[in-house]
Formats: structure tokens, sequence, C-alpha cells
């Protein structure tokens, strides 16, 4: 059974992984606003995010970086799932606790 060892540049790849993903939902999103309903675009926001991952998982395999296909898949919607969830996080907590209360 093999090990999996956390080291720093696993941890530096997935924090990589995780603002590229959230960095392109952004776009995607302000680009869906100009033409669709705000409301809509936020409520299909997380999708966005899971298709990006998914996206990246799946280049990180024709690169040869992960390897088989379905690990690379699932990594994606993982990292697509935790990149929504940091954006809501940041957003609803963060600036909801902080940023609001200085007003």
């Amino acid at each position: 059974m093999e090990t999996f060892v956390l080291d720093t540049s696993t941890l530096l790849s997935a924090a990589f992984a995780l603002s590229v993903i959230v960095g392109s939902t952004e776009v995607v999103k302000r680009l869906l606003k100009r033409r669709l309903q705000e409301d809509f675009v936020n409520d299909i926001a997380p999708l966005i995010s899971v298709l990006w991952g998914v996206f990246y998982g799946y280049f990180l395999y024709t690169l040869g970086a992960i390897y088989p296909l379905s690990l690379a898949l699932f990594s994606g919607v993982i990292w697509g799932l935790a990149g929504s969830g940091v954006w809501d996080f940041g957003k609803k907590t963060i600036k909801g606790a902080f940023l609001d209360k200085r007003k």
C-alpha cells in the first residue's frame, strides 16, 4: 500500500489550483452577469466552479501530472467544490462579520 506524503509542494499546488478555479469562476460570472440575471448567475456559480475544477483536473491529466483519469476528474470536482466554498465563506462570513460592521 502506498502512503501519501503531504509536503509543501502538494499544499502549494492545491492552493494554486484553488486560486485558478476561483479566479476563472469569477471571470465567467462577471461575463454572464452582463447577459443573464444576477440571481441566476449566483445560483449556478458552484456548477461553474466544479466545471472549471474538472477542466483543470483533466488538463493536469493530459500533462501527465495526475494519473489515472478517474483521480484527475475526482480531484477536479473536489477543487471546484472547495473553490466555491472558499468564495462563499469569504463573501458571506468575512465580509459580513468585519467589513459591514465598519460602516
